[in-house]
């Protein structure tokens, strides 16, 4: 019986080294023009896609749709102590410092899209998805322009709210 038990286990442990030689991957860091960079992210955006996807779909690799939706930003252990501050909550408490940071960004976010529905900037020659789709650089860099005005209205309307 234990000679059974040893041969799973060995089996496994094959096995196991067979996945992890499949999933070990090298990440290769890019440097585009700014341009590119905004056409890339813009196009990985409406996809839904992450811009490494875009990426391997240009160069004519597989890429697996995303599990979900998720974006990775790093804290420090200072701003940690500062977002427990700002949410009143115990800095070591990650899950609602996570719950509380999602709920602002959203609100922010959703303010700008409200900002953007009211008082849409014209961009010449077109709407914004026009000009994706044709890809012109210039247009796009004052589309992205007139949506960072908004968000920069909504982070100081955001901020007003805080205040008072």
């Amino acid at each position: 019986m234990a000679n059974e038990s040893s041969k799973d286990l060995s089996a496994k442990h094959q096995k196991w080294e067979q996945e992890s030689a499949k999933i070990r991957k090298v990440q290769i860091s890019l440097d585009f023009p700014d341009a590119a960079d905004i056409l890339l992210r813009t196009l990985a955006a409406r996809e839904h896609k992450a811009p490494s996807s875009m990426i391997r779909e240009i160069l004519g690799m597989p890429s697996s749709p995303p599990k979900r939706a998720r974006i990775g930003v790093s804290f420090n252990d200072e701003e940690l102590e500062q977002l427990g501050r700002r949410y009143d909550v115990d800095p070591n408490d990650k899950a609602e410092i996570r719950r509380q940071l999602t709920q602002e960004v959203t609100s922010v976010l959703s303010t700008a899209q409200t900002l953007d529905d009211s008082n849409a900037v014209e961009v010449d020659n077109g709407s914004l998805d026009e000009k994706l789709n044709v890809g012109a650089m210039k247009d796009l860099q004052a589309v992205s322009d007139g949506i960072h005005e908004k968000f920069q209205l909504a982070l100081a309307s955001r901020d007003q709210d805080i205040d008072e």
